[in-house]
């Protein structure tokens, strides 16, 4: 089997005779180059290259088939991202508004919790596991650590000052609670798959 051919990520603005070239000099002789639209008008270039055929217009009909399905696929998957993002924005916005020093905090532990993530991801035994899109979720789930306060009393979580013993014990369910709101959202979105 061959080896997929690994492209080295660079900030700098890739041309089309610099993409060739990498082509060519890895013994690929023909080229597709199909536009992969996505949401907002973005647009990406999806790439095939042949190493011993060129292709002929069947080929490349074939392709379009292949890349607008894929295209499709993306659009699904960006769409479903940004729905999520949008209902967990929602959640900590109900958790911020029931605490408003909490809403800060949500703020902050966002921001907190990627910095983390990136500099595991710099680590050797985490490289493989934190990618830039788990990095990516750790920021924008980390506010949901908080949404079990929505289940206590307004006279404990708005108490100032100390909390006795028994308010102590009530806030400490804070994590429970959110766990089985966050595990009745999952249930949902696993029943409309």
């Amino acid at each position: 089997m061959n080896e997929p051919l690994a492209l080295t990520l660079s900030t700098k603005r890739i041309t089309q005779d610099s993409l060739e070239e990498v082509l060519v000099s890895n013994g690929f002789s023909a080229s597709v180059y199909l536009p992969l639209l996505s949401q907002g008008g973005n647009r990406a270039i999806m790439t095939f290259a042949s190493k011993n055929q060129s292709y002929q217009q069947e080929h490349v009909e074939f392709l379009k088939n292949i890349v607008a399905t894929i295209s499709h696929i993306l659009e699904r998957t960006v769409v479903m991202e940004n729905l999520v993002a949008s209902a967990v924005q929602g959640l900590a916005k109900l958790a911020e508004s029931r605490d408003t020093e909490t809403g800060d905090h949500l703020v902050r532990m966002a921001l907190y919790s990627a910095l983390v993530a990136e500099e595991l991801r710099h680590d050797p035994q985490y490289t493989a596991k934190i990618t830039p899109a788990y990095v990516r979720d750790v920021y924008h789930f980390a506010p949901m650590h908080d949404i079990g306060k929505v289940g206590i009393p307004d006279d404990i979580l708005l108490k100032p000052g100390r909390l006795d013993v028994d308010e102590r014990k009530q806030m400490e369910l804070h994590p429970s609670i959110g766990g089985e709101v966050l595990r009745r959202c999952e249930a949902q979105m696993a029943a409309l798959g």
